[in-house]
């Protein structure tokens, strides 16, 4: 859960990229209507490249945001189940069940492992 919620860092950190970009090609347009022109070559070449960065932005965010609430609803279950099935039943020993990552080249994946 502790890596799901570090992932939320990169997610505000490309949140706060994203509307630092846009706010930077919304003032180039704004200066560009005030004195009723177009772009010029430069102004458009720094627009593109903002509007280029606050996509990347933008994307890291989302991509970072989906990681850490999988990676956290993840750990979050895990540890429920992990809670529920240590608990001895009856005097009998308590089941285990562990559920991991699986990581080779061409292959990633999830292991589990139960014992009763």
């Amino acid at each position: 859960m502790g890596v799901g919620a570090a992932l939320c860092v990169p997610m505000a950190l490309g949140i706060s990229e994203h509307s630092r970009f846009g706010g930077h090609i919304w003032r180039l347009v704004d200066r560009a209507r005030a004195e009723s022109r177009k772009f010029t070559p430069a102004e458009f070449a720094e627009a593109t490249d903002a509007h280029a960065r606050a996509t990347d932005m933008r994307t890291m965010a989302v991509a970072s945001g989906i990681a850490a609430g999988l990676v956290f609803a993840g750990g979050l279950t895990l540890y429920i189940l992990s809670a529920r099935l240590d608990r001895p039943r009856d005097g009998v020993a308590a089941r285990r069940l562990q559920l991991h990552p699986t990581l080779a080249p061409g292959h990633v994946g999830l292991g589990l492992r139960a014992s009763f």
